[in-house]
């Protein structure tokens, strides 16, 4: 993989901690309705940019991460490293991010990190939160969740990020637990009702992904050696896309078989 980057050096020298404290990271988060860009050096934050959920992803990403670098004094050629939410989420929003920032990995010739959406929104957590569940609208009464814990040593998964039904999030959820994401605020009159001993904190800025917080995880996943060229970054998806959906239920009622929409962990690069 170092040949592909025609540096064998980077591989190996932004995998360790003593030099991975100047390493230059861009990382886009569009896996919900509203999206995020964050630059790092190294531990340091340098500029973070909010994407509203008002304009579409391909009207806002590239224009947020021009003024995001203009804002650090940080040249495009100078990045190390992009990282990008693969899933879950939204379709198309996680289609724009992984096409837009492939597309800057393959023109800079740069490595990437994959992310996984809900681990972005619980790495924004302080350690000691408790246990974080991060919540993503899927179809209707259907939710993207997961179970995590952040300690000072990084996040730790508690159960892995799978689509299941809204009931049974609630089943997981334990007085003291901390909710977090879009399909959270969705259900906030639910979670007083059903947690009344528990705060829910309704501030949109709690629960929508964070620049910074991305790209800190991102260089979390290169100290693991999770660096990737930019044509193995594939979208994570949980569930069909509707498209998929109304295809397969036109092949039902020609062939009087059961679709199968959900057939566990969808993996693939679109």
């Amino acid at each position: 993989m170092a040949d592909r980057f025609g540096d064998k050096q980077f591989m190996m020298k932004n995998t360790h901690s003593d030099t991975n404290s100047h390493l230059i990271l861009l990382a886009a988060d569009t896996s919900c309705s509203a999206g995020a860009v964050g630059l790092i050096r190294g531990e340091q934050t340098l500029e973070e940019i909010h994407l509203p959920p008002e304009k579409a992803f391909s009207e806002t990403l590239l224009p947020a991460i021009d003024r995001l670098l203009n804002g650090a004094g940080v040249r495009l050629m100078e990045i190390d490293c992009i990282g990008v939410t693969q899933g879950p989420g939204s379709f198309t929003g996680l289609r724009i991010g992984l096409a837009t920032m492939k597309t800057l990995a393959y023109t800079l010739n740069k490595p990437m990190v994959g992310m996984v959406s809900l681990e972005v929104l619980a790495w924004a957590r302080p350690p000691g939160t408790g246990r974080i569940i991060p919540v993503l609208s899927a179809r209707p009464g259907w939710v993207y969740s997961g179970v995590y814990q952040k300690t000072e040593e990084g996040l730790i998964c508690l159960q892995s990020p799978s689509l299941i039904s809204l009931e049974d999030c609630l089943g997981v959820l334990q007085p003291g637990d901390f909710p977090v994401g879009e399909g959270a605020l969705k259900i906030a009159e639910t979670l007083r009702r059903v947690f009344p001993e528990t705060p829910f904190d309704d501030d949109p800025r709690i629960h929508f992904p964070r620049g910074a917080a991305a790209a800190q995880l991102a260089r979390q996943q290169i100290l693991k050696g999770g660096l990737q060229s930019a044509h193995q970054i594939a979208a994570l998806y949980l569930q069909a896309s509707v498209a998929e959906v109304r295809w397969e239920e036109k092949q039902k009622e020609k062939s009087g078989k059961e679709p199968s929409h959900v057939a566990g962990s969808k993996k693939e690069d679109r």
